[in-house]
């Protein structure tokens, strides 16, 4: 699909073109070309069809019957501009012609169309990590605006690369999948609307000997659900932190959510499944608290107590394991509810353990503590 503004210019193309022929051969060639620019372009317009239909089957007759050796009598009139004698001014007067109308049929779809008002835009598209071997996990991430269904395609996804992905309305998103290819994966995001498409390649480097030297820090994020923006931060800074250092430092950070790695089962409970299903050879624990608590389990007061308690029992069980807490800080005036009177007193079991948690005011402090926390293992050296 294209643009209005490239219609018109090819076509001003091809009146140049036109313009320029000297030798029958050069004709002959123009006509090939011509019909097939102008094929596509009526094919491709919003509007106005069955004008353009017309349109196409006239400059069909016109082009093919027109030569250098004199002019042809038709018995048709276009716009009345065009009429009996074929000369290489009316083919001229006809391409431009088709400019009015592609200017007309921008104005209807701009004065019809409520959704959109200009072509699409990428705002995003990466994939982390950039460098993996096989049977590792990538993410694709996106942001597009002013389109229809975002579309990703792989140039192996016959062969373990990925796949096609149609993510319908969602605008912005990600997606993960495992690898399984023998080279480099290209991928192609492809969005479109009524007034054109674009698209943007990345690159995923599949080196089995560089990849192997990767050293990966699992990171298990655990929160109750009303810090589902917190969430997403800290999704962000996984992304902009492979991005900016994995390649330097060859190493590269992996935070598991239970959103994107449980699966469906059956146990005790939903935290029973996602205990069961979860990977458990994380290297930090994170944990954020807002302001509720969660909900019991059964084995503790919510989720996120019983997935840190298994936490401090691996610190305590002698594993090399961090633990990283955030609470928000509340108005000095926030009434004290059930749910943070229990962080409040979560509070004080983590000092009593020895942790030291840190506190943030909004989205912007979160985001500026935890990155420069997580940064800090990309440049830790291993213990000897």
């Amino acid at each position: 699909m294209y643009f209005p503004e490239k219609k018109v210019e090819l076509i001003q193309e091809l009146i140049s073109d036109f313009k320029n022929i000297k030798k029958p051969i050069e004709l002959e060639n123009f006509k090939n070309k011509s019909m097939m620019v102008i094929n596509k372009i009526c094919k491709d317009s919003n509007n106005w069809i069955s004008k353009l239909d017309e349109y196409l089957k006239k400059y069909t007759i016109l082009i093919d019957v027109f030569s250098f050796d004199g002019p042809i009598v038709i018995t048709f009139d276009v716009k009345n501009d065009i009429k009996n004698g074929i000369t290489k001014q009316k083919i001229i007067n006809l391409l431009e012609l088709l400019i009015k109308e592609i200017e007309i049929d921008k104005e209807h779809v701009l004065k019809n169309n409520k959704t959109f008002k200009k072509g699409p835009i990428i705002k995003e598209f990466q994939i982390s990590p950039t460098i993996c071997k096989n049977g590792d996990t990538v993410t694709l991430y996106w942001e597009v605006e002013n389109a229809n269904s975002p579309i990703i395609i792989s140039n192996r996804h016959r062969s373990g690369g990925g796949g096609e992905y149609n993510f319908g309305n969602k605008m912005k998103g990600h997606h993960s999948f495992t690898i399984n290819a023998a080279e480099d994966v290209e991928y192609i995001l492809t969005v479109k609307n009524d007034f054109g498409e674009i698209e943007k390649k990345i690159l995923l480097r599949i080196d089995s000997e560089i990849a192997n030297r990767m050293k990966v820090i699992k990171i298990l994020l655990s929160s109750p659900s009303d810090v589902s923006r917190e969430r997403k931060l800290v999704q962000q800074i996984e992304k902009d932190l492979n991005s900016s250092l994995s390649d330097r430092t060859k190493t590269i950070l992996r935070v598991i959510y239970w959103e994107q790695d449980a699966r469906p089962g059956i146990g005790n409970d939903g935290q029973d499944v996602i205990n069961k299903t979860l990977p458990i050879d994380y290297n930090i624990y994170l944990g954020i608290m807002g302001g509720k608590f969660g909900t019991p389990t059964g084995r503790a007061n919510s989720g996120t107590e019983e997935e840190f308690n298994q936490a401090l029992n691996k610190y305590k069980n002698g594993q090399d394991i961090e633990i990283l807490f955030y609470f928000k800080k509340h108005r000095a005036k926030t009434p004290m509810n059930s749910e943070l009177k229990k962080i409040e007193d979560f509070k004080k079991r983590l000092q009593n353990e020895g942790i030291l948690y840190f506190q943030y005011s909004n989205q912007k402090d979160l985001h500026s503590q935890i990155y420069k926390h997580l940064s800090g293992f990309f440049f830790k050296k291993e213990k000897v």
